[in-house]
């Protein structure tokens, strides 16, 4: 029965088989359970009213359930299933306990609609009731189909089928089955499933693996401090409302900063997903208000310091670069390779052959000592690429190019020999980039990975 099971076809009808009756019944649950309640409020913006009621949007309202099985033939081997499905049942669980914890109801009056389409909405009406708003599932289900074919569809399928979903999204709308406010919370709900769920492709382990955590002191400071942030954001939001919409803000700020806080508590600075120069497409957009604040922040500091210093030759030490900007930097040092430490900042996630052979990444997060298996990993991984015959230029960075790099380009100082201590490590790189910052816990890093260094 397992060896049967491994076959992505049969393993994708065992998932429907579990995946559909749960649906149905939790779904029909919670919408019976609003319905018992004395009130249910509900979230309806005064612009909303501008928007028209298109009976033939129930096509494409109607489609994604045809989609939702079809999507499991993009996957072609088992962990492909596996993913997919755990996705759907991880938006699922969390969309059912949004509308039992928070339950809203739909406004919206349908006029009068006959034929065809009358029939198709009569069929929806039967099932489905005025409740179940926020976050809404059927978007949730949009964000994690769409994936999943992006790993399939290129050219012109793509752009027919990224149309269509367009279409799906604004038929919650235009077939006043959804308000607004249920569209964006359905984005982030499906998001976050991905996130949990990143697919094979990206290299990146489920967030409920067994990978080493990597917890340090200071950490749990840090990750208290993200969330009293999110809680602040949340607070505010409870306090001014949506605003009409843009409330939807601060609910993404808190979303950004809980899970910015999650990595620092849990050590897990792969959390944030970044391979090749670029964060995954989920974790991306999730953290993107962190993100837009950190690159501020990088910019800021650095607006008079030169991009990079040469530490010795070939080897840079600099500041996160933008897209454009490393190309740039590329273009005038040929053969480049960026050696990246800041799992926090990503470009727009791209294509990933465009990306191959010019980036590693190596996720440390900010403000925090690495360990001593930390600091060797990126030390032997740099002392390969410097090794290597033809060696390329090696741009070694972080947010700022002030700690984490430094403190990396000491160790390998170290390591190979150009500097017997601690001291006359960071004397050479401080001669060359004058505003670089190790602090007293980076010493300590440091003086532990030398002596093991000695012992080996």
């Amino acid at each position: 029965m397992h060896a049967v099971l491994k076959h992505p076809i049969i393993r994708s009808i065992v998932w429907l088989a579990i995946l559909a009756p749960f649906f149905f019944w939790s779904y029909g649950w919670a919408n019976h359970y609003a319905a018992n309640l004395p009130t249910v409020p509900s979230i309806q913006f005064s612009w909303e009213s501008n928007i028209p009621f298109i009976p033939w949007m129930i096509l494409p309202y109607w489609s994604i359930d045809l989609l939702y099985g079809l999507a499991f033939l993009t996957c072609k081997e088992k962990q492909s299933v596996d993913r997919y499905a755990l996705r759907l049942l991880t938006s699922q669980i969390i969309s059912v306990v949004c509308f039992i914890v928070f339950p809203l109801r739909c406004l919206w009056i349908k006029p009068e609609v006959t034929g065809t389409w009358g029939a198709w909405f009569a069929q929806l009406m039967a099932f489905d009731l005025p409740y179940n708003q926020a976050p809404s599932l059927h978007i949730s289900l949009l964000v994690i189909i769409w994936s999943q074919f992006a790993t399939r569809l290129r050219g012109w399928s793509w752009a027919v089928f990224s149309c269509w979903m367009v279409l799906i999204a604004i038929s919650v709308l235009t077939t006043y089955q959804h308000h607004f406010l249920d569209i964006p919370t359905g984005v982030l709900v499906g998001l976050f499933a991905l996130w949990c769920w990143p697919t094979t492709l990206a290299h990146h382990s489920p967030i409920f693996s067994n990978a080493k955590r990597t917890v340090v002191r200071n950490s749990w400071k840090l990750a208290s401090g993200y969330f009293l942030g999110a809680i602040l954001c949340l607070g505010s939001l409870l306090l001014l409302g949506w605003m009409e919409g843009f409330g939807i803000l601060l609910l993404w700020i808190s979303i950004s900063l809980l899970m910015v806080s999650a990595c620092y508590a849990m050590g897990r600075p792969d959390w944030y997903q970044k391979m090749d120069g670029c964060q995954s497409v989920a974790a991306y957009y999730l953290l993107l208000p962190y993100q837009l604040a950190a690159k501020f922040n990088a910019a800021f500091w650095t607006r008079k310091i030169e991009v990079a210093h040469e530490i010795v030759p070939n080897v840079y030490l600099g500041r996160w670069l933008s897209r454009k900007a490393w190309q740039n930097w590329r273009h005038q040092n040929s053969h480049a390779i960026r050696f990246d430490l800041c799992p926090e900042l990503s470009d727009f996630p791209y294509s990933v052959e465009k990306r191959a052979g010019n980036f590693i990444s190596i996720a440390f997060l900010d403000l925090l000592a690495p360990t001593t298996e930390q600091l060797a990993l990126a030390v032997r991984t740099l002392d390969k690429l410097y090794a290597a015959p033809n060696s390329p230029k090696i741009y070694v960075c972080c947010a700022l190019g002030f700690s984490r790099s430094a403190l990396v380009l000491a160790a390998w100082l170290i390591y190979s020999g150009k500097a017997s201590s601690v001291e006359e490590a960071i004397t050479l790189i401080q001669q060359r980039r004058t505003c670089i910052v190790i602090s007293p816990s980076g010493i300590v890093a440091l003086t532990r990975f030398k002596e093991s260094v000695k012992n080996d």
